[in-house]
Parts: structure tokens; C-alpha cells; sequence
């Protein structure tokens, strides 16, 4: 199915529908009983076609993010799953303590967190500003997310930065 073509399509029949419905307004009446029954049949083709274009762009997207998770289990090295048994206690941020301080963090800001907490999530010093580092988890997530939403990140090619450790991903 084209969608572009099919949205094209049903932009037509909107127009059609919408220029039924003013033509009687312009004469500041009522719409006749066919203009009411062609008005219907072009709203319910309308519906019918935007309910077919919903499913394809659904059914489009499953395979699209199937393949991008196909393509990651086969192309990305191994990594420490922070849900998995026997967390990567090597990385501080791969933790459930660290996520569940953060997600506290998020919630209510500086003041949820206890000292310790917050100097275990902060990053430089405090004199230097500092500032919490996300969980890994959050921001694979993250990134997956803006990778979902944004068009030109699915057209692009990515890079894996192996030595990335001054961004903090």
C-alpha cells in the first residue's frame, strides 16, 4: 500500500465531504436530504480509508522496530542487562538502587534524594556545578525512543563510540 498516495486520497475525500456540507451553508440552510446521505457516504468512505492507512502505518511500524530489534541482537556486542540476575556491579550506573535513585530524583527533585545518594549519582564536583548522571538503562531507552520518533535517525546510519566515557552514555 502507498500511504502517501492513500493519505492523498483521503485528503480528496475530505474536501468533497467538506464542499457537500458548505455548499448549503453558503445558501445559509439546511442540507437536503441527499446532500445528507452523499455527506455520510463520503464521511464513512473517510473512515474506512483513514482506518485502513492506521493499520498499514501499525503494521508498517511492528515490522520496522522487529527488524531494528533483529538487527541489534545479531549486529551489538553483549551488554550488561541492568534487569538481568547478577547486575554489573563493575558499573555503579547498571544497578536497581542507582535507577530507583534516580526515578526518586525525577519525581522530587534534589530534595528526594539523601546526601549519599546524591553524591553517588553526581558527576565533577560540587564546587564545579556538578550534575547527576542517568542510569544506562534510562538512557538506552531514551535514545531507542528518539531513534522511534525522529525520521532522519531512521534513514541514518548509526556508530557505536567505543570510548565514550566523557559523555557519560
Amino acid at each position: 500500500m502507498d500511504i502517501k498516495a492513500e493519505r492523498h486520497k483521503l485528503g480528496q475525500i475530505y474536501q468533497r465531504a467538506l464542499e457537500i456540507r458548505s455548499a448549503a451553508e453558503k445558501e445559509n440552510r439546511d442540507m437536503t436530504p441527499e446532500e445528507e446521505q452523499r455527506f455520510d457516504a463520503a464521511m464513512d468512505e473517510f473512515d474506512s480509508l483513514k482506518d485502513k492507512i492506521e493499520s498499514e502505518e501499525k503494521r508498517q511500524k511492528r515490522v520496522k522496530d522487529a527488524e531494528g530489534w533483529a538487527n541489534r541482537s545479531q549486529n551489538d556486542p553483549p551488554r550488561n542487562d541492568p534487569n538481568r540476575d547478577g547486575e554489573n556491579r563493575d558499573n555503579p550506573r547498571a544497578t536497581e538502587e542507582y535507577r530507583a535513585s534516580f526515578e526518586r530524583f525525577l519525581r522530587g527533585g534534589r530534595d528526594a534524594l539523601t546526601g549519599e545518594e546524591l553524591r553517588a549519582m553526581q558527576a565533577d564536583s560540587a564546587v564545579g556545578g556538578g550534575y547527576l548522571v542517568t542510569p544506562q538503562q534510562f538512557v538506552a531507552e531514551l535514545l531507542q525512543d528518539v531513534d522511534n520518533m525522529v525520521v532522519i535517525r531512521q534513514l541514518a546510519r548509526g556508530f557505536q563510540l567505543t570510548q565514550a566515557e566523557s559523555l557519560g552514555v
